[in-house]
């Protein structure tokens, strides 16, 4: 199969990467021998850009890796900023092969690639993060949510993101109070964005698709039965997405973003269908790691402190900074 170069967490349109990373194609991808480029989530970030703009200003990358690596397969695997990305790109940007969550149902998609005897499985990584009764939640209201977002929303989320995320050094209980008001009011916005009353807004969803949060909430066994009408499936919903607000709240190092790779492979093979042989290959905690001992990498992020990727040849990971 040859070489694979991995990717993920570049945030085009906010971590101010944009150029390192349109070289890094021009420079890299489309001159040495990459057969599989796996653009591992959050490439582009709509979290905290309109969608428009975003897209405007990633143009230009987007075209280059379209028309400039003719021989290499570049596969887009959707994350928690990009969950929307196979939605936006896929009728302009037609030679990407993506992957990304479906909307009917709840879990990841992993990308699997063989090579010989190895099998390589790839995913952005928050399936792996968010607990699981919760994910389905997480993926089609607060991801989707805040992807259909704007310029202040998203200026207004930068900015309390030291908050929400503080260093431990610097936890006390002040923050911790603050950040758990933070993040509820961005639960609610995105709630009221996701699932509003007001059925011609453009994120509505349909009847059908409330009824799937209910029937999820069903398997949980939070409910006995979902409720009838419209109103009561809405109020559900946004019940549930509340619970996030228990898990975003607790300081970081309580939540599931330990550097511990074989805490991560574990839960991929409770959840993804990792088996014992598979390599892993995930970003989304912006730490670049590599453990070939369990056969685990985790490609990095781009931005101020750094690009990071990661090169797959032969059944051996290497970590790469650009």
């Amino acid at each position: 199969m040859g070489l694979i170069t991995v990717v993920s967490d570049v945030h085009l349109g906010y971590s101010g990467a944009d150029s390192a990373f349109l070289d890094f194609i021009h420079s890299f991808i489309a001159k040495e021998r990459v057969d599989h480029l796996v653009l591992a989530g959050d490439i582009i970030d709509f979290w905290r850009r309109s969608i428009d703009n975003v897209l405007s200003e990633s143009r230009e990358i987007c075209l280059a890796l379209e028309r400039q690596t003719p021989k290499t397969t570049v596969h887009y695997l959707c994350g928690n900023h990009d969950i929307i990305a196979a939605q936006v790109l896929k009728k302009t940007y037609k030679r990407f092969k993506y992957t990304s969550t479906k909307r009917d149902g709840i879990g990841p998609k992993p990308l699997v690639l063989r090579e010989g005897p190895h099998t390589y499985r790839f995913v952005h990584g928050y399936q792996m993060e968010v607990p699981e009764q919760l994910l389905w939640v997480y993926e089609n209201g607060i991801s989707r949510g805040l992807c259909a977002s704007n310029e202040v929303f998203g200026a207004a989320m930068s900015g309390i993101w030291g908050v929400v995320h503080p260093e431990p050094k610097r936890e006390d209980v002040g923050d911790a109070l603050i950040r758990q008001r933070v993040v509820g009011r961005i639960v609610e916005a995105a709630a009221e964005d996701v699932l509003p009353a007001d059925r011609s807004r453009h994120a509505a969803y349909t009847d059908e698709e409330l009824h799937l949060i209910t029937e999820h909430i069903q398997q949980g066994k939070w409910l006995a039965k979902p409720p009838p009408s419209l109103e009561g499936r809405v109020s559900l919903a946004k019940g549930e997405m509340r619970r996030l607000v228990e898990y975003y709240s607790k300081p970081t190092k309580e939540r599931d973003l330990s550097p511990d790779l074989k805490k991560w492979r574990k839960t991929a093979e409770d959840r993804i269908g990792l088996e014992p042989d598979d390599f892993l290959v995930f970003g989304h905690t912006h730490k670049q790691q590599v453990d070939m001992s369990i056969k685990t990498g985790n490609s990095g992020n781009w931005g101020s402190e750094g690009n990071y990727y990661l090169i797959i040849d032969d059944g051996k990971i290497q970590a790469r900074q650009w």
